[in-house]
């Protein structure tokens, strides 16, 4: 009786809880705040920040700036959704909101997809056009991103596999996002081995290029630990 009781409570909870896309236009703009976090989140990914960088050393007269603008700008798009996400939640009373409904996953699987097919795009963008030298700066250096960025998306499986049922996320959503993260991978890897070998002396080169992807998934997990949920917006503003 009593555990009936507590599932049932439990249910009532539930039905209680309020997540800003349950929030109609009309009454305030946590909805928009919300899908505009999302769309921001699904820019500034590993994937979008390498293909960013190889389309960049296609045009670019030298290997730094194409790797400096990309890491700054979607820096600022991480930093900006997260100021958009805890606005939409300032909407909700703390203790109402449902922190744990996961993001739509007809939006995860096409932002998963859209990635891949920018990434393969922007390889093959690269390799056409990055001329007949094997061993050129701009090549050495897209090989080690390429790489780096297979390291970024192996460890997002492992955390994968670890934490399964993270926010709530069902597991049919974990195995199509773990299959799009697969083909990312397998993307990445044709396009690193399509662009090698590079000379020994060049190795150090390769490992710079790997570490931008990984220094820049760190410093976007450092921007995402500030509060999501805190409250940015005067308590006039705030639904009952």
């Amino acid at each position: 009786m009593s555990e009936n009781l507590d599932a049932k409570r439990g249910r009532e909870t539930a039905d209680r809880l309020l997540h800003p896309l349950d929030i109609p236009r009309e009454i305030a703009p946590a909805r928009v705040y919300y899908l505009t976090a999302m769309a921001m989140r699904m820019l500034a990914s590993p994937a979008v920040l390498t293909a960013a960088v190889l389309l960049l050393l296609t045009i670019s007269n030298n290997v730094w700036t194409p790797i400096i603008g990309p890491v700054v700008a979607l820096s600022l798009v991480c930093y900006t959704e997260q100021r958009f996400r805890a606005d939409a939640w300032a909407y909700i009373a703390r203790r109402e909101q449902d922190l744990t409904r996961p993001d739509p996953a007809p939006w995860t699987r096409l932002a998963l997809l859209a990635q891949a097919l920018l990434l393969g795009a922007a390889i093959w963008v690269f390799v056409a056009h990055s001329g007949g030298d094997p061993l050129s700066a701009a090549r050495v250096l897209a090989t080690g991103v390429l790489g780096g960025l297979i390291l970024v998306e192996v460890a997002g499986l492992v955390e994968m596999g670890y934490r399964p049922g993270r926010r709530g996320m069902p597991g049919s959503s974990m195995a199509s996002r773990a299959i799009q993260t697969v083909a990312i991978i397998v993307i990445a890897g044709l396009g690193a081995a399509r662009l090698a070998p590079w000379q020994s002396e060049d190795t150090w080169v390769v490992g710079a290029g790997a570490l931008i992807p990984v220094l820049a998934v760190v410093a976007w997990w450092m921007l995402r630990r500030i509060p999501e949920h805190v409250r940015c917006l005067p308590e006039s503003l705030l639904l009952p």
